[in-house]
């Protein structure tokens, strides 16, 4: 995983990615997402839907998900979410690298997540929020 920080279009590709987790993220709550106004995502549903997306970068194809739960309702709207990511990058990345960049995302949501549930996806927050503090 450590290749993937060391290459910038690869760095660019886990941002877009991430970028992709956060504002779903920040739905939490709001019914709008098709969830519960209580549910609370969670990094294990982060985790979910990267595994998921992996399978399709390694050729499964997405099957129709009969979602009744929030946390698989929101699983699968992520999913859907970087699958397209990937779908519309794939030109510019082979799936070894599309792997590489999901890999290291699940490592950190791993580290992050032995902390607390919800550890990576509150990073992230913070993250992207100086990211973008530091494009203006």
């Amino acid at each position: 995983m450590k290749a993937a920080f060391k290459d910038s279009n690869l760095v660019r590709l886990i941002h877009e990615l991430e970028r992709t987790i956060s504002p779903l993220d920040q739905m939490d709550g709001i019914p709008t997402g098709g969830w519960s106004a209580g549910f609370s995502a969670s990094d294990s549903h982060t985790k979910s839907a990267i595994r998921r997306v992996m399978g399709h970068v390694k050729g499964r194809p997405p099957q129709p998900v009969k979602a009744t739960k929030d946390k698989d309702l929101w699983v699968d709207a992520l999913t859907q979410a970087l699958w397209g990511v990937c779908k519309m990058r794939a030109t510019d990345f082979s799936r070894g690298e599309q792997l590489d960049c999901l890999a290291a995302i699940e490592d950190s949501v791993k580290s992050r997540s032995a902390i607390d549930g919800r550890g990576y996806l509150d990073y992230l927050k913070v993250f992207l929020a100086k990211a973008n503090a530091q494009k203006s």
